[in-house]
């Protein structure tokens, strides 16, 4: 992938042409290292590792590029394609940078930086904005998300798990409108706020501010989000404020 001189999505280009350049970096280090280190580089076991460390992370922002370009180069797995780069060139500077720091000879491990690294630090680790905007992609359904779970078992019982967990999800998405009506209700002051969620829903009918059917589906969601937060540590009762 790293060999591909004209990169099929020219967003992406500047990815390309940085893991190749750590490649490189990466290739001549090695190379230099054996020469003057020889045995005394596998000994050195943590020394060695983050040049493993290194072609790690290759590998497998390599692999994010051939994913996403053998799936079609959908426009809507870019953020996860972005993440995913830009976490693995931090770890590859992270690792470089341990191992220059700890270069038994004191100069050299200064000139490999100033090689791989003439301006300082390059590469960022994935902004905040960009993991919140991956969070809220992940928690509603996507032909990525399906591409990505297509292999993993999924029990139609709903005391498994990860069955229950995919069941609250999809009923959080169903009331997603009636939430944000309940929500409003709660701010105009119609319903009381210091009360648990079965005690709104109520209020809710009540006030007509919810109808039966919007209500049953409310109930029903609360009723798997409680199961879904419930650990052996803590009771039902613990669990809604009874």
């Amino acid at each position: 992938v790293l060999s591909c001189k004209t990169p099929c999505v020219p967003k992406l280009k500047y990815y390309y042409r940085q893991l190749g350049r750590m490649a490189a970096v990466l290739s001549l280090v090695s190379d230099f290292s054996l020469i003057i280190l020889g045995g005394k580089l596998k000994r050195r076991e943590r020394l060695s590792a983050r040049l493993g460390d290194v072609l790690s992370y290759l590998y497998l922002a390599s692999a994010v590029l051939k994913y996403y370009h053998d799936f079609g180069t959908e426009e809507e797995d870019l953020p996860h394609v972005h993440w995913c780069l830009q976490f693995c060139l931090h770890q590859i500077q992270k690792a470089f940078l341990e191992f220059f720091r700890n270069f038994p000879i004191r100069f050299l491990g200064l000139g490999f930086r100033w090689l791989a690294f003439p301006y300082g630090h390059s590469y960022a680790y994935p902004k905040d904005s960009l993991e919140g905007h991956l969070a809220n992609l992940m928690q509603k359904p996507s032909p990525f998300r399906d591409r990505l779970t297509q292999y993993c078992y999924l029990s139609k019982d709903h005391n498994d798990i990860v069955a229950h967990l995919e069941f609250t999800l999809n009923k959080m998405l169903d009331c997603k409108d009636i939430l944000v009506k309940l929500e409003t209700a709660v701010k105009k002051g119609i319903i009381p706020k210091s009360v648990d969620m079965k005690t709104k829903i109520k209020s809710a009918l009540v006030a007509k501010v919810l109808k039966k059917e919007e209500a049953h589906l409310l109930q029903i969601f609360e009723e798997a989000r409680t199961k879904a937060l419930r650990v052996d540590e803590f009771s039902e009762e613990q669990l809604t404020g009874k």
